[in-house]
């Protein structure tokens, strides 16, 4: 894995410096965002099933799609 910054963009690892969003994106149009930040203990993510309930919880409420399922996600954030 690289030691440049890097994202996680529409199912692909990118550098952060090739990430961009359609203008017609509803994020970027309505602000149509869910987040969520995860704290790391010696390289190891805290308590990561907790934040995809939260994180799954939180795209619900907000009617934002969330199509990766908690296995691709945890696989994500772990590669991140």
């Amino acid at each position: 894995m690289s030691l440049l910054p890097m994202v996680f963009l529409n199912g692909r690892f990118i550098p952060v410096s090739q990430a961009v969003l359609s203008l017609d994106d509803l994020g970027f149009l309505w602000g149509a965002t869910v987040t969520d930040r995860l704290r790391t203990f010696r390289q190891k993510l805290f308590r990561l099933d907790e934040h995809l309930r939260r994180f799954r919880v939180s795209c619900e409420q907000a009617f934002v799609p969330q199509p990766r399922s908690d296995q691709e996600l945890a696989h994500a954030a772990e590669e991140l």
